[in-house]
């Protein structure tokens, strides 16, 4: 009984060590189905020999896919538990965001030192939209600066541009990357300007003339500004101050609508607009 026995314990044994290991997820080195700085960690011991692992834990800490397991699959799992890039990103990194906005900075130079010639409202000769905020203020738009700020904590930073002497925080251009390419997301102009705030989020201030004003409290979300916040007058409504229910809509040329918008009062109109701009100034590079 005791040979019967042993000789299916050195079977199962057999068995077992033939079995491939249990696949875990890209990351999860520790197999508790999520990814953490706990994994990170795991991964660099692994790396320096400090740690048993079996093949399914060397294969799940491989974050960059070179086969081999290094202190940088421990950064890229590190980075990706902190949501700031993903698995993908990491094996097929972009150039680097300077490197990417490069040819639209070099267009802005090259036609900040023209004066602004050749530009008009929707004709850009170098194929970039800038907007109404640079071909109003031409020629005195010649000394131009940016800055680059990661808006929306996606690990890619955003391009904003302004006169280098303007210190009211306002954009004049918003750029961001999207699929490797670069992106317009918005522009100030004659009637609407956009403003960075210190907590990443952008507020907008919308002109009617004496009849109408906004003002918009909008987060950068792919690729573009969505409102969050909304508190205006309308004088061709009811001459009071309104606020959003916080409902947006789009309308069928694509711009953003309210929906429900309810009466305030002046003051917490006031409040409102208060709170909505507590803009920052940004420091700019010089072009």
């Amino acid at each position: 009984m005791k040979k019967a026995f042993s000789l299916l314990l050195v079977c199962l044994l057999v068995i077992a060590a033939a079995l491939p290991a249990y696949a875990l997820a890209l990351g999860d080195v520790d197999g508790d189905g999520r990814v953490s700085a706990k994994d990170a960690r795991l991964a660099l011991r692994i790396s320096a020999r400090l740690e048993n692992s079996n093949e399914s834990q060397r294969t799940a800490a491989d974050a960059y896919g070179d086969g081999n397991v290094s202190a940088k699959d421990a950064r890229i799992i590190l980075r990706v538990s902190a949501r700031l890039t993903t698995f993908a990103e990491a094996r097929n990194p972009q150039p680097p965001a300077e490197e990417l906005y490069r040819p639209l900075l070099n267009a802005f130079r090259r036609a900040a030192s023209n004066g602004w010639q050749g530009y008009a409202y929707n004709k850009y000769p170098d194929g970039y939209p800038v907007g109404e905020y640079f071909l109003l203020l031409r020629p005195q738009a010649r000394e131009i600066g940016y800055a680059l700020f990661d808006l929306d904590g996606d690990g890619i930073k955003e391009l904003l541009i302004s006169k280098s002497d303007d210190n009211s925080g306002m954009i004049g251009g918003l750029y961001t990357i999207r699929g490797g390419r670069v992106t317009h997301v918005a522009s100030s102009a004659q009637r609407v300007g956009y403003y960075l705030r210190a907590d990443g989020r952008i507020y907008e201030f919308i002109y009617g003339g004496a009849m109408m004003e906004a003002h918009r409290l909008c987060a950068l979300e792919n690729g573009e500004l969505v409102p969050k916040a909304h508190a205006g007058k309308d004088l061709t409504r009811s001459g009071s101050p309104y606020v959003g229910a916080f409902i947006f809509y789009r309308d069928s040329y694509g711009n953003w609508g309210l929906a429900n918008p309810s009466d305030i009062s002046q003051a917490e109109y006031s409040r409102r607009v208060s709170q909505y701009g507590q803009v920052v100034n940004f420091a700019k590079t010089s072009l």
